[in-house]
């Protein structure tokens, strides 16, 4: 059976907007941001991996390419 968005729980993420291509090596300032904003606000914690939401085809350019770094967090109990 195929999963739909409302079968899934929300959850709460920091996030950042990213631009140019998909790659490990593009995402590191993204990635140091978001970490730097979880050392910033200690009342937040990572409660899963990061990931990339890509929202371009493989057919765009990939300087044209967006989308964002989130990093999944819930508040401290």
């Amino acid at each position: 059976p195929t999963r739909r968005s409302s079968d899934l729980k929300p959850i709460l993420v920091v996030s950042v907007a990213v631009k140019g291509a998909y790659s490990a090596a593009n995402m590191q300032e993204p990635l140091a941001r978001l970490r730097k904003w979880l050392e910033e606000h200690p009342q937040y914690e990572q409660v899963d991996h990061p990931r990339l939401l890509a929202y371009n085809t493989p057919l765009v350019w990939w300087w044209m390419k967006y989308g964002e770094v989130q990093i999944p967090i819930r508040k401290k109990q």
